[in-house]
């Protein structure tokens, strides 16, 4: 228990866990629409948000 970070540290390493699994959540689904759907369809399911 030797950690000495602050909150805002914290705070940042929760955001980078939320953004880096929120992204693998996004590919996921991305290629789960595109094997179900037509391929000229699938890039509606694309997200490129970050």
């Amino acid at each position: 228990m030797g950690s000495s970070k602050t909150y805002e540290e914290l705070g940042s390493d929760c955001v980078e866990i939320g953004i880096s699994s929120f992204r693998r959540l996004m590919s996921a689904v991305d290629a789960l629409a595109g094997s179900l759907l037509p391929s000229e369809r699938s890039h509606l399911f694309s997200f490129d948000l970050f």
